[in-house]
């Protein structure tokens, strides 16, 4: 039969093994648990329209998606500043969707093109 010291030894040890086991094989998390969009911008002058989005929290692969007025841009697909032609006083509605594999985020902006800019 063991001695009480023996059977505390091994308690501990098992304790620990598996105690470090569980800790290694745990999924991380990162802080933010999805995408968060910081900063989304649009602005336009010279009958152009130039966007910019900036998040954070996003874990890699992380993929960028822009719609137009409802439509979806995909040459502008992955990209954080982008730009088109606009005709003047046409309105716009620009919301960009950024996504990981912890979830998504989204913004949007809208505004009239200028023929100058501000």
């Amino acid at each position: 039969m063991l001695s009480s010291p023996s059977v505390k030894r091994i308690t501990g040890f098992l304790v620990a093994l598996f105690g470090s086991l569980a800790i290694a094989l745990a999924p991380t998390t990162p802080a933010s648990a999805y995408p968060a969009i910081k900063y989304l911008d649009c602005e336009s002058g010279a009958s152009t329209l130039a966007c910019l989005v900036e998040y954070a929290g996003a874990v890699e692969p992380v993929t960028i998606q822009w719609f137009v007025d409802g439509a979806h841009r995909p040459a502008w697909d992955g990209k954080t500043s982008v730009r088109k032609s606009c005709l003047f006083n046409m309105y716009y509605d620009v919301t960009v969707y950024v996504t990981d594999s912890y979830g998504t985020a989204f913004a949007s902006t809208a505004g009239y093109c200028r023929r100058v800019w501000w």
